[in-house]
């Protein structure tokens, strides 16, 4: 006996002798459950709402980057850096998202820092990236050298996946 349904096809009984007539049933009645409960699924498709439309559906979500999980060194946040005056006519303290990005040099070490030169009402300041992920370093580097004039706020928010790190999708994997 042979059932097809759709492009999915299940044969209940195949040419060997089963040892139990359980053995060799359930396998496909489980599989062909399964393919009744998908195909509901993608009948309802454009009538699921709340909970259950959020669980059945991935889709990926910007990401900005100063929201990306893996921008952080010990469990710690690393977006913005704090800021650090080095030249300038006044002394002046900042933090947060301000002024523009100048330039970035990484360390010479491997899992070394990346330092970051940004100006500020006529002052320079350096902040410091950590990372516990010496690959995503490198990724954040490459990437930042392409936003030097761009101002920190506007870093902050680019889409992570747009620089070529993983997003999270709905279900709150990385991807």
């Amino acid at each position: 006996m042979f059932y097809a349904v759709g492009h999915l096809s299940i044969t209940i009984f195949s040419g060997r002798k089963p040892w139990t007539f359980w053995e060799s049933f359930a396998p496909r009645l489980i599989g062909f459950g399964f393919a009744i409960v998908i195909f509901i699924i993608w009948l309802n498709r454009g009538q699921m709402t709340g909970e259950w439309n959020y669980f059945l559906t991935i889709r990926r979500q910007a990401m900005e980057l100063r929201n990306y999980p893996l921008m952080s060194f010990r469990s710690l946040r690393n977006w913005p850096p704090n800021w650090a005056w080095i030249e300038g006519a006044k002394k002046a303290r900042v933090s947060g998202e301000v002024g523009r990005l100048v330039k970035i040099v990484p360390s010479l070490l491997e899992d070394g820092p990346l330092y970051l030169t940004m100006e500020h009402e006529g002052n320079r300041y350096i902040g410091v990236l950590l990372f516990d992920d010496r690959i995503l370093r490198g990724r954040v580097c490459d990437c930042l050298r392409n936003f030097c004039g761009y101002t920190i706020a506007e870093i902050g928010s680019v889409d992570s996946q747009s620089l070529g790190l993983a997003s999270r999708d709905d279900t709150g994997s990385i991807r």
